[in-house]
């Protein structure tokens, strides 16, 4: 379509497997793809593939299987993806099936800008997935990842407990920064503010990164402003 969104071309594209399901289209560079999943019963396991699509003609150029996991009769799948800045990387975040007293498990995949793997990871956090909330992810253009959450690590999932007769946050906020060949890192942090309801990463370029949070003045109150930390 144009900026009009008026038809310019289009063309139908049949996907062979048995019980695909179509998570988005994305373009990165000069590519456009369609990424979808498809579930075999026989192994019950789930499949994402990328298409690269010709942007002209609309047709298939190449297919490509990128990742895989098996269905653990639990919670269903959640997919995100993060760009680069220079759009040169493309990250694919997956929260894997999991119970709720499983640890949390996710699959994260690193492209180029031509969807070859640069490299991947599955990650199990020490923490239950009942206690964790996933807010964000981000990808470097040198291919680093950043993941925050928020962690009840009092273990209750309410907001807020008493301690020593004052109202006090039930949380802390962690970051996780992942790159190929490295080790894992963390940092944990609790906040003066109150009510933290979303935290947003993003790399500065140079060796820094800045963490955004909404908050509130009263845990029953409406958002009260932002708070930035680097």
């Amino acid at each position: 379509v144009n900026a009009n969104k008026d038809i310019l071309k289009e063309n139908e594209i049949s996907l062979k497997e048995n019980y695909p399901s179509i998570i988005g289209f994305k373009k990165l560079g000069n590519y456009i793809f369609l990424v979808y999943e498809n579930f075999v019963y026989s192994n019950r396991t789930t499949s994402i593939y990328f298409l690269e699509i010709d942007k002209i003609a609309l047709s298939v150029i190449s297919k490509k299987e990128v990742t895989n996991f098996k269905d653990q009769k639990a919670t269903a799948p959640h997919y995100s993806f993060s760009i680069s800045p220079d759009t040169s990387k493309l990250l694919l975040f997956v929260e894997l099936p999991q119970r709720m007293n499983d640890n949390e498990k996710f699959n994260i995949t690193v492209f180029d800008d031509g969807m070859n793997k640069i490299w991947g990871q599955e990650v199990e956090l020490p923490i239950a997935y009942k206690y964790i909330i996933l807010y964000d992810e981000d990808v470097t253009d040198n291919g680093k990842v950043f993941i925050s959450l928020k962690h009840f690590d009092k273990e209750v999932s309410r907001q807020a407990i008493r301690e020593d007769g004052d109202k006090v946050p039930s949380y802390s906020y962690k970051i996780f920064t992942l790159a190929k060949n490295q080790k894992q890192k963390e940092v944990s942090f609790k906040l003066d503010k109150i009510g933290g309801q979303f935290i947003n990463v993003r790399d500065n370029k140079n060796g820094n990164v800045t963490a955004a949070f909404l908050y509130k003045n009263h845990y029953d109150g409406s958002v009260s402003g932002v708070f930035y930390t680097t």
